[in-house]
């Protein structure tokens, strides 16, 4: 009895880790598009005034 909890709490445990770590790329990602959005405008901006 005692190892089918055992068993159970591991698999729980490893679910969370995995959906943990599947979440903490979604919060560096707005900092991501921001600095493409900077580079993009950057670049956009060097492009106009070259002309």
């Amino acid at each position: 009895m005692m190892e089918i909890v055992i068993a159970i709490l591991l698999v729980v445990i490893i679910v969370l880790l995995i959906n943990i770590n599947a979440k903490l790329p979604n919060r560096i990602d707005p900092v991501e598009q921001a600095l493409l959005r900077d580079k993009q405008r950057r670049e956009r901006e060097q492009r106009e005034g070259s002309l």
